[in-house]
């Protein structure tokens, strides 16, 4: 890793400098001199990356092209190419360095260049802006060319050619707990698990275009499958429509066949994967901040300082382990612990009292502190989507979205069952930590349904209530629940069957969902850093 980043900040680059471009570290491994992706006259980054996923084949891999020059002989340049299976080096071939007429030769070049591009695409490098996507053929993977990768490495580390860096101001905790969600590492880690390939669609470099592309893929494979049997009557189009989602959204399966996008599952796992990607993308500029941050008045602060800035919270308050809110929330996943989810228990590390910005003013607007039915209830999800979470709220799938992946309609989803919730976490043996929240969530008026609705969104409009409760055939002993004077219930009795025999029949679900399609109905109360202890099997 010392070694990598060495290479990449050889010759340390102004960040503002447009001729500054990454290059494949193969690529500089294997050259003495210092070379850039040379850049024209027009802004033009010569410099390309091509994913193909054919399942038919076995086929699911890239291709990168660059055109390079010597930074010391701007005059000279050379065609690098790369090319191999998605999770493997690959091979590399770089085409002799030319000493003419830089305009003579930049003609020569740009022809190598232009020919590979064509040739593997059908596409004209010139109308790139048109791309299209040819059976048989490369897609054009698009890249956001921000800062590069040295640089921010540099800033994780503090590195900013500034030795006076003052000391992080945030407590312990809060900084231990910002450094767990700004983790580079962790989020490419987890999303490796979902089989994402983040060296050839960098974490730090997703454009919003490829999370549309891939939602897209997704959405029509849905109306694929929501055909009757048609993941066997429309096997060709299922696997043409899961080609294209590994095109544009590049998966590492090693040696094995990708498999084919035909169930309802691995659709959900897919989407699950976007969101994820999604998250990350909407807050990839948080992680670039200012590698010397500033606070409010010109001063020099700690890196973590500004990242934990970029979240724009009123406030985040970790709380005595001894204190009645620390207690409650203990008490909450003590007693509604589904005895379905067997394979763990939970252990509550630590709980900050969490405020939003703007939110108390939204809730405050929509008449949520007078609406009632207001419930604290639960909300899991993946460390990789924290950083979104904390500094844009919980959000609503966008229209793109497949609504076949929501089982109540695009809105967001809450549980009374802690368990039920911290599923959604996706931890394992290897990652035990998670982070959960705890929401006042302005229920109103409630549709009760016992089985699941793709539409329930626009039933809950159209029958005027304001929140979905799917129903669950166990819940927590309502007798035992508590109102605060504020008029917030808190749901924490030992969970159990739901008494009415006749409602219980009818459930489909083991466990309760509450779901609102206004984010103006939920205002953040706890951060619940969270551990899993799993059984031994």
């Amino acid at each position: 890793m010392l070694l990598f980043r060495w290479i990449l900040t050889l010759g340390k680059r102004n960040s503002n400098d447009l001729h500054s471009r990454p290059l494949h570290s193969r690529f500089v491994c294997s050259i003495p001199a210092k070379v850039q992706v040379y850049i024209d006259s027009e802004g033009t980054i010569w410099d390309v990356a091509l994913n193909q996923t054919n399942i038919s084949n076995n086929n699911n891999k890239f291709y990168f092209i660059q055109l390079v020059q010597l930074t010391s002989e701007p005059d000279r340049f050379a065609c690098f190419t790369r090319w191999g299976r998605v999770g493997d080096r690959g091979d590399t071939r770089l085409t002799d360095w030319s000493d003419f007429d830089r305009q003579v030769y930049e003609s020569s070049g740009t022809t190598v260049f232009e020919s590979k591009f064509k040739t593997k695409t059908k596409n004209s490098w010139s109308a790139r802006g048109d791309f299209q996507t040819y059976a048989g053929k490369y897609t054009m993977l698009d890249r956001d060319y921000g800062e590069d990768d040295a640089d921010k490495d540099d800033k994780a580390d503090g590195n900013t050619g500034d030795t006076s860096i003052p000391e992080c101001k945030l407590e312990p905790k809060i900084q231990e707990l910002v450094e767990m969600i700004f983790d580079r590492e962790m989020m490419e880690q987890q999303l490796k698990a979902l089989n994402f390939n983040a060296n050839k669609m960098p974490l730090g470099k997703l454009r919003k275009s490829t999370i549309t592309d891939g939602y897209n893929a997704l959405k029509e494979l849905a109306d694929v499958l929501a055909v009757e049997n048609g993941a066997v009557v429309n096997r060709r189009e299922i696997e043409r429509l899961s080609n294209k989602f590994y095109t544009v959204i590049p998966h590492d399966f090693g040696r094995s066949i990708p498999p084919l996008i035909n169930s309802q599952a691995l659709l959900k796992q897919k989407l699950e994967l976007v969101e994820s990607l999604s998250e990350i993308q909407a807050t990839q500029s948080l992680w670039e901040s200012p590698s010397a941050p500033r606070d409010s008045n010109g001063n020099l602060i700690h890196p973590v300082d500004g990242f934990y800035n970029s979240l724009n919270l009123n406030h985040l308050v970790p709380l005595d382990h001894h204190a009645a809110d620390f207690e409650m929330v203990k008490k909450y996943v003590r007693n509604t612990h589904g005895d379905t989810h067997d394979a763990y228990a939970l252990e509550v590390m630590d709980v900050f009292e969490l405020e939003r910005a703007t939110e108390p003013e939204r809730w405050l607007a929509a008449g949520c502190d007078k609406m009632s039915n207001r419930k604290l209830l639960w909300h899991g999800s993946r460390l990789t989507n924290f950083v979104g979470i904390l500094s844009q709220g919980l959000r609503i799938a966008p229209p793109e979205a497949p609504v076949t992946g929501y089982m109540f309609g695009k809105g967001v989803y809450f549980a009374d069952c802690v368990s039920k919730s911290a599923n959604y976490c996706y931890t394992d043996r290897n990652y035990r930590e998670a982070l959960m929240l705890l929401c006042e969530v302005a229920l109103g008026d409630m549709l009760p349904l016992y089985q699941a609705s793709y539409e329930a969104d626009k039933e809950v409009q159209d029958a005027n209530k304001n929140s979905t409760l799917g129903m669950g055939r166990m819940e927590p002993n309502p007798a035992e629940t508590v109102t605060t004077p504020e008029g917030l219930e808190i749901p924490f009795g030992k969970v159990g069957v739901r008494e009415d025999k006749k409602a219980r029949n009818r459930c489909s679900l083991l466990y309760n969902e509450y779901i609102v399609y206004n984010t103006a109905q939920i205002k953040f109360r706890y951060l619940i850093k969270m551990k899993f202890n799993y059984h031994r099997s």
